[in-house]
């Protein structure tokens, strides 16, 4: 009884807790310090400096850890790209494994708890305890490919650009068993470089090139459309992730539950 009420109490503060709930896309601007976006209003802040340059790349685990790889292009045998973990009160990036290539530029979890990373032509897998790739497979015919993201289904979806701050942008499904990416349809936002779910399945993206207050987008893949909720005040965001949090109306709905059961079982006694 005693258990059932702590349950039912935690999850009714943690509602609480959460009332003013919205995603946050945190990404790396200019290559080396850590911003987040409001995706209610799309409104950008500087957290800190990650302390490495080439930072292109960022993803959450299951668990809220967030990941970036450091030394992007620029990483030698000396001092090479590494898989890095990211304090997000700070900023600073902690390098945890080498990686066997410096072009890694994006990463991105699984619910199940599987890194992906792409250079941009081809999927691969990343053994966070080593930093080994191993490779999936191919895109298809182009190497342009500049962020993943998977959705709660486990679909996952990229955004690629040719990087000249002009062409459209174009989205794809990517099959993570052979990497095969699948054409959806190709939007008049050019540079779109970071893409990232919230809880609920909305996709969000941000511009990479061309301006120094970077649009924050919605993205409607069923639509095939790319909206702009607002300017965002940060320059050259790249790659990025939201930490997929259950929703407040989870929460609230399994507070109310756990809390009608322990009234149920009061009664009964």
């Amino acid at each position: 009884m005693s258990k059932l009420r702590t349950l039912a109490a935690a999850a009714l503060i943690a509602c609480v807790h959460t009332a003013g709930w919205s995603a946050t896309f945190y990404s790396g601007s200019t290559n080396n310090t850590l911003v987040k976006f409001d995706t209610d209003t799309g409104i950008g802040t500087v957290i800190g400096p990650m302390g490495f340059g080439g930072i292109f790349a960022g993803a959450f685990s299951p668990t809220g850890t967030f990941y970036t790889v450091t030394d992007t292009y620029g990483g030698t045998i000396e001092d090479p790209s590494s898989l890095a973990t990211v304090n997000l009160a700070t900023g600073q990036a902690t390098p945890i494994a080498s990686l066997p290539r410096n072009d890694i530029d994006m990463l991105q979890f699984s619910s199940s708890g599987t890194l992906y990373a792409s250079q941009g032509s081809a999927l691969y897998t990343v053994n966070i305890g080593t930093g080994a790739l191993t490779r999936i497979g191919a895109f298809g015919g182009f190497g342009d490919m500049m962020d993943l993201a998977v959705d709660s289904q486990g679909r996952m979806f990229g955004v690629a650009d040719p990087a000249d701050g002009v062409s459209p942008s174009r989205f794809y499904s990517i099959d993570t068993s052979n990497g095969a990416a699948t054409f959806l349809f190709q939007t008049s936002e050019p540079c779109i470089m970071g893409l990232a779910f919230d809880s609920a399945d909305n996709l969000f993206g941000t511009r990479f090139c061309g301006t120094q207050s970077s649009p924050f987008y919605k993205i409607d893949l069923a639509a095939k459309s790319v909206s702009v909720v607002g300017l965002s005040g940060i320059p050259n965001p790249h790659g990025g992730d939201i930490f997929r949090a259950p929703e407040p109306g989870t929460l609230a709905l399994l507070g109310l539950g756990l809390a009608g059961l322990a009234a149920t079982r009061r009664r009964k006694q």
